[in-house]
């Protein structure tokens, strides 16, 4: 699984999973080396029988939302990462993921309420600050969202799109 042949490991893993259905870590396994080649749809069916199999760890719901943010199924994104967030609500990922969800879902309020929560659970992430921004943008607070933007290139001064965010704010 750690090897630079990912070929391998997958077909064994596959194996296992097709002789065992209920192996908890190579469905999480396959589920993440799926979701690193971009097969978000076979991710999705390796975590939806994670989360039957293990429904009490967090960050199997949060691996679900994220490739169904990427299938564009804002709605079930939303759906699991709100149960990755009660059994961990101080996940800062869960909450600035579930923030943008809420904004592409034409939801500025909810939107903000959990990019917001992201920035105090890390406020060292120049990636919650900048999503931030736009949630704050998205409701039409631009001294806010241009603060935000400010404070985001205070921890990531290269961040092109923050850049490119801050001055369409400024215009």
């Amino acid at each position: 699984y750690n090897s630079a042949d990912r070929d391998k490991p997958l077909n064994y893993l596959l194996a296992a999973t097709r002789a065992i259905p209920h192996l908890i870590m190579a469905r999480l396994m396959l589920g993440d080396l799926y979701r690193e080649r971009g097969s978000y749809d076979k991710a999705v069916d390796q975590y939806e029988s994670l989360v039957k199999l293990d429904p009490y760890t967090w960050s199997n719901y949060y691996k679900l939302g994220v490739s169904y943010q990427f299938l564009d199924r804002l709605n079930d994104a939303a759906t699991s990462y709100q149960s990755a967030l009660k059994l961990n609500p101080d996940d800062p990922n869960s909450n600035m993921n579930l923030g943008l969800v809420f904004l592409y879902l034409g939801d500025p309020d909810e939107a903000v309420k959990y990019t917001e929560r992201a920035t105090l659970l890390d406020p060292r992430s120049a990636s919650a600050f900048s999503n931030l921004g736009v949630a704050l943008d998205a409701r039409g607070d631009y001294v806010r969202a241009e603060a935000a933007y400010r404070h985001s290139l205070d921890l990531d001064a290269e961040n092109s799109t923050t850049l490119l965010n801050l001055g369409t704010n400024l215009i």
